[in-house]
């Protein structure tokens, strides 16, 4: 699997911005509140089909 980007939409100054973020697929990261980023892409766009949801 390739690394995923992640973008986040951010305010400064009443102008919108974007903030990208390159993480190594298959490890958690703190950042992304300890889940893989495919975990918390899945969880942002469908929580009920996380994995986490199942425990």
């Amino acid at each position: 699997m390739d690394n995923i980007t992640l973008e986040k939409k951010y305010v400064v100054g009443g102008k919108f911005g974007f903030v990208t973020r390159i993480f190594h697929p298959e490890c958690p990261h703190e950042s992304l509140n300890n889940l893989t980023p495919e975990d918390h892409l899945l969880m942002a766009e469908k929580p009920e089909l996380s994995k986490s949801a199942w425990n």
